[in-house]
This record gives C-alpha cells, sequence and structure tokens, in this order.
C-alpha cells in the first residue's frame, strides 16, 4: 500500500507541475516546448526518488503485501533490487513506446504532437497503471530485464560523457565570450577559480585511491594511468600548437574531463567485491556505496535534464526557436487576419474602446489567445527531437536502476534469486573512463584531422 500511495503521489504531483506550468505559461509567456519538458522532468524525478525509497525500505514497505511481497519473504537480499526495476521497467518502456510514437513529428501541427505536450490526463494514468501492473510480473522476468538495463545504462554512460563534454565547451566559449567582448572579469576569475578547484579535486582523488587501493597490483596501476592521462591533457591545454588547430580549446574542458574520468576511476575500485576493497562489506551497506549513489544520482538528473535541453539544439540552430516563434505568431494573425491589410477605417469599425482605453475585440471577430501566439512556439518546427528525446530518458531510467541497485545482476528463479555485485559495475565504469578521455582527445584532434569540417 505504501508503494501504491508513494506512486500515485509522484503522478499527482506531476500532474500538478503539469497545471502549474500551465499557469506559468499564461503569466510568464512560457513556451509549450519548455512546460511539456519540464512536466517530464519532474516526473522522472520523483519516480527517481520513489526507486530509491524502494531500494532501501522495500521490505518494510511492499512485504507485507500479498503476492507482491512473496519475494521479500523468500529472498530478502533482492527485494530492494527487484521492486527498483519494477519501476524502471515500465518507466523505460513508457518513454519508448512515446518514442515510437512520435518518430518523423517535425512541428505542432503534426496530430501526433498533442502525445508529446498534451493527454496529460491519459499519460500519466497509463504510466501509472504500468508501474502497479509490473508489480505482478513474475520476479524471474527481471533477471532479463536486468542485463537489457546493463546495456542501456552503459549507453547512457556514453551519452553522459558527451554531454558533458559538450557543456564543458560551450561554458568556456560563453566564460571567455563574456570576458572578451565585454569585458566582465568576473568571468575569467570565475574560469580559474574552476580550472584549480577541479585540478585539484583530480589531485585529491587521485592521492586518496594511492593510499586506500594499494593492496592488489592492479589498482595503483589503475591510478598511476589515469594519472598520466590526466598530465597529457593538461600538457594539450598548455600546448600553443594545439591552441592554433583548436582555438576553442581551453583549460575548462581539460579540467571537467580530468575530475569526472578520475572520479568514475575511484568508483569502479570502491565497487570491487574483493579484499582489494578496504571498504568492502558484503552484509552490511558501507558508506561509500551512499557517496557514490548519490554523486551518481546527482550526475544522472543533471545530465537528463541537460540532454531535454540539449537535444533540441543538437538537431536545430540557437535561433530557431525564436524563428519558430515568431512565425507561428505570424500564421496566427493571418488566420485572424488573412487579407493581411486593413485601413485605419475598417479598423476603428471593427474595434471600440472600453471605459478604461482598454481596447476590446469587436463581435464577430474572432480573438487572438495569448497561448496560441505566445505559449505554441513549435507550430512551424519543433525546438527539440521527440524521439531522441524519449530516448533519453529511457536509457537514463535503466541507469537510475542499476546505480541504485549497484549494478547488481540478478539470477536464479523466483525461489533462489542472487545478485552479482561489483565486477560489471567495475567495467562499466572503467570502460566510461576510457571513453571519457577518448572523446576528449577526439574534440583535440578532430579539428587538424578535418580541416574542412565544421565543428562550430
Amino acid at each position: 500500500m505504501g508503494c501504491v500511495i508513494g506512486i500515485c503521489a509522484a503522478t499527482a504531483c506531476a500532474c500538478c507541475v503539469n497545471v502549474g506550468c500551465q499557469c506559468c505559461g499564461m503569466a510568464f509567456r512560457l513556451t509549450t516546448s519548455v512546460a511539456t519538458r519540464a512536466t517530464y522532468a519532474v516526473v522522472f524525478l520523483l519516480l527517481s526518488i520513489v526507486q530509491w525509497v524502494l531500494s532501501a525500505w522495500a521490505s518494510d514497505i511492499i512485504g507485507w503485501i500479498p503476492y507482491v511481497g512473496d519475494d521479500c519473504d523468500t529472498n530478502p537480499s533482492t527485494c530492494g533490487s527487484v521492486a527498483v526495476y519494477k519501476i524502471a521497467f515500465p518507466l523505460s518502456l513508457f518513454h519508448l513506446l512515446l518514442a515510437l510514437l512520435l518518430i518523423g513529428v517535425n512541428s505542432s501541427s503534426d496530430p501526433r504532437a498533442k502525445i508529446q505536450t498534451a493527454w496529460w490526463p491519459l499519460k500519466l494514468p497509463l504510466l501509472l497503471l504500468m508501474i502497479l501492473s509490473s508489480f505482478f510480473i513474475p520476479d524471474s522476468f527481471f533477471n532479463f530485464y536486468a542485463w537489457t538495463a546493463v546495456f542501456g545504462a552503459g549507453m547512457f554512460v556514453v551519452v553522459q560523457i558527451f554531454l558533458l563534454i559538450g557543456f564543458a565547451y560551450d561554458l568556456n566559449e560563453s566564460w571567455g565570450r563574456k570576458y572578451e567582448d565585454e569585458g566582465q572579469k568576473m568571468y575569467l576569475w570565475l574560469g580559474l577559480g574552476a580550472v584549480v578547484s577541479l585540478y585539484s579535486i583530480t589531485l585529491a582523488i587521485t592521492i586518496a585511491s594511492f593510499f586506500f587501493f594499494n593492496d592488489c597490483w592492479y589498482n595503483p596501476s589503475i591510478s598511476s594511468l589515469g594519472l598520466l592521462v590526466s598530465f597529457i591533457v593538461l600538457a594539450l591545454s598548455l600546448w600553443p600548437k594545439i591552441q592554433e588547430i583548436n582555438p576553442k580549446l581551453g583549460f575548462l574542458q581539460g579540467s571537467v574531463v580530468c575530475a569526472y574520468c578520475t572520479y568514475t576511476l575511484l568508483s569502479a575500485m570502491m565497487s570491487e567485491p574483493t579484499g582489494c576493497n578496504p571498504f568492502y562489506a558484503s552484509e552490511t551497506t558501507s558508506w561509500t556505496e551512499y557517496v557514490t549513489t548519490t554523486v551518481g544520482a546527482v550526475f544522472t538528473v543533471v545530465s537528463v535534464l541537460y540532454a531535454s535541453v540539449r537535444t533540441g539544439s543538437l538537431s536545430h540552430d540557437s535561433d530557431d526557436a525564436e524563428k519558430n516563434l515568431l512565425a507561428s505568431t505570424i500564421a496566427a494573425q493571418e488566420r485572424h487576419d488573412p487579407q493581411g491589410h486593413k485601413g485605419d477605417g475598417d479598423k476603428d469599425k471593427d474595434r471600440d474602446r472600453d471605459s478604461d482605453g482598454e481596447e476590446k475585440t469587436a463581435v464577430g471577430e474572432l480573438p487572438v489567445l495569448e497561448d496560441e501566439l505566445m505559449g505554441d512556439d513549435e507550430r512551424t518546427a519543433t525546438s527539440y527531437s521527440y524521439t531522441g528525446f524519449h530516448l533519453s530518458f529511457m536509457l537514463g531510467s535503466m541507469f537510475v536502476a542499476m546505480l541504485l541497485t549497484n549494478w547488481y545482476v540478478i539470477s536464479g528463479d523466483n525461489d533462489s534469486m542472487a545478485t552479482d555485485m561489483g565486477w560489471v559495475s567495475f567495467s562499466v565504469k572503467l570502460v566510461a573512463c576510457c571513453l571519457g578521455f577518448a572523446m576528449y582527445f577526439w574534440t583535440v584532434f578532430a579539428p587538424a584531422i578535418f580541416p574542412d569540417r565544421d565543428f562550430s
């Protein structure tokens, strides 16, 4: 019952957020695309919180419910993990269905666009029904879904790194422009402070990994390689020749990548289920698990929210939203004034003024709605890819599931289920670190390898 109440509460909050976004849209000219993405993001965040609660207290919340809580009695060690999967699976399936339904939608004039921007009284109860139904699926089914989530989470890690590097480049360019063009020294000191802080974090994490993880030969080797690559990244940022072939490269991008990849290496070593990990505890949850879960959750939420905005900018110009809004306004005005020209005399006949001096619509004339002129900014073209948006959320839901279960892979049948912990997480994080450095080096040398290509 507690699970049902929690899920219903999350859905109700999402409904309230949607209504709130609509009200804010009327008051502050909030566009449809922004309000829609905000609602999906809140739904994702609230369900992630529900998953986190179930991962820790599933036995107390659903253990007493007949059939649903049977796994908590027979396999208490997997109860929380299975409960997380039973929310992640319908959530990822929900976004996959929307992604498929919205393929090829390029403007709000497409009837299918309403699936994305409207129909909330239908979509949210459908999601709630899917989640509740998943608790009646046999637990053995989630043996297969766990492996699907592993690959999906791995893909999201790649997306996460890609977005992180893109964010670092955008931030460096924005701060540099404000300092060089507008002379605001604050952004110079802000950039220097960020670089020094991030490289200090990189060094501190490396020292901690050498100090705590020195029992097995491969852990110091991994830390040494990470430190060596970080020095190479710093050297490339200082090399004038690299600045000539890639003027957009700065210290900030390298510091962000080094800090992220070094933390990922430390997190990978914390996931080792062997004596090489001094923080490993097989029976109790260690404080390191809470730290890695919290930091990972912050990265995930930020990445998904940023992806919801970035997906559109990857497919459209930065000025497309304004162009679409202007075109929508003109189109709306043309529908109410097809002739496009009225003399001053005709306007005087069509309109009059009230006692307060405010203009009011004449009888028989259709009013130009504010939400039509200012709310729908996608009448001529969408400001982001609907399909890409939902695919990002689908992969993000899989990543959250793996994060909250510590990348556990469930095996066995309903009567004897177990988790294979540690090495899957270690491998994925190690590969993520390698991909992060590889993607950064590609952004550094790509302009020299392909000089005729525009990388702006």
